[in-house]
């Protein structure tokens, strides 16, 4: 079987099983008889809720790289990784997205660091916030999705809207929480906290009632919790 990724993926996607052969989009392309988008292989394996193959991580970052980042982030602190944009050219994003203003109020969660995933124009807003809140800013140093992923492999937990950090943390099988739209893409599907995609997802979605910060509210009451259980077993030791 070929398959064929985003060149951004491609260093990601080849420690993973299950493919013959693997191009980057724009690469020549081999042979074959048949192809088939990737969004549409549940339609075609005739997917339904109890058949999803939700065995993670089915991704995994180079160790080399997780041992290199586990030096430069470890610490105490709760450790999260946080991406609150996505393609400004997705038909979606205006509903999707959330400002990272408005993700501030959970950096002041005793106990916790906060990680930008964002890359290029959307990392911006971090050197934009005021004194006091800090975000670490990892721009530079992701130059594709392998490195996003060597990173994640050592946080604690990351909080994303539904873009492709998410489904990332999701595939490496790490602690995730969504922020969702109330009319989200089909794969969070509706009226349920978890994900039958990524068993350990967390979905966090805004009533049409809400605005974000209703829910990054809820979200704050559960760090807080998470916060300090992480402080307690530190003492423990």
């Amino acid at each position: 079987m070929g398959l064929e990724v985003q060149p951004g993926l491609r260093r990601l996607i080849a420690g993973m099983e299950g493919w013959a052969q693997l191009v980057s989009q724009g690469d020549p392309l081999p042979d074959f008889r048949w192809q088939c988008p990737l969004m549409s292989l549940p339609l075609a394996f005739k997917t339904e809720l109890e058949s999803i193959p939700a065995f993670v991580p089915y991704l995994r970052a180079n160790d080399a790289e997780i041992e290199r980042w586990s030096q430069r982030l470890k610490g105490n602190e709760l450790r999260v990784g946080v991406a609150w944009a996505g393609n400004p050219k997705h038909p979606r994003e205006g509903m999707r997205s959330i400002k990272l203003a408005e993700l501030a109020l959970l950096t002041a969660v005793e106990g916790t660091r906060f990680y930008s995933l964002q890359k290029g124009s959307a990392a911006a807003p971090v050197r934009e916030l005021p004194p006091g809140v800090v975000v670490i800013d990892l721009d530079a140093e992701q130059k594709d999705f392998a490195d996003t992923a060597a990173i994640v492999a050592n946080l604690d937990l990351v909080i994303s809207i539904d873009t492709a950090v998410a489904h990332l943390a999701g595939a490496l099988g790490k602690p995730l929480w969504v922020l969702l739209h109330h009319a989200p893409d089909w794969r969070w599907l509706l009226g349920r906290e978890d994900s039958p995609w990524y068993p350990t997802a967390r979905l966090f979605r805004k009533s049409t009632a809400e605005d974000w910060q209703a829910v990054v509210q809820r979200m704050r009451h559960e760090m807080e919790r998470l916060a300090k259980q992480k402080r307690e077993r530190g003492v423990a030791k």
